[in-house]
């Protein structure tokens, strides 16, 4: 005899009142499964909100750094580069502004016209 009809003999020799409780507890086994299949679920949408978090909270920390880094003037973006020599970009902007102003004088005017530009281009 297997197992399974061994099982159906005793259930079947069971009362009424031990069927019920039997039936319940069986339930309760189903609502138990039910209720661990729904928190792996959400366990498992939880892990990926917590990876998605931690790798915004990764990218705010690197802006947050670079910020720091520009307006200590540690970083500086490729556009405004200056000579090594210049340890602040206050001492940059100064020496810009002395370049500037010694070379206003300019007597050469250059001849931007379209036909100085596409001279010799067969037109």
């Amino acid at each position: 005899m297997s197992t399974l009809q061994e099982i159906e003999q005793a259930i079947e020799r069971l009362s009424d009142q031990e069927k019920s409780e039997l039936r319940a507890w069986l339930d309760s086994l189903g609502f138990v499964e039910r209720v661990k299949q729904e928190q792996d679920a959400l366990s498992e949408r939880l892990e990926a909100e917590v990876q998605k978090l931690a790798a915004a909270a990764e990218r705010v920390s690197v802006l947050e750094t670079r910020l720091n880094q520009a307006s200590d003037g540690s970083a500086v973006a490729p556009s405004m580069v200056r000579p090594a020599r210049y340890q602040h970009r206050d001492q940059w902007i100064e020496a810009f502004n002395r370049w500037v102003d010694s070379n206003r004088d300019v007597t050469a005017v250059a001849d931007d016209s379209r036909e100085s530009i596409y001279a010799g281009r067969g037109e």
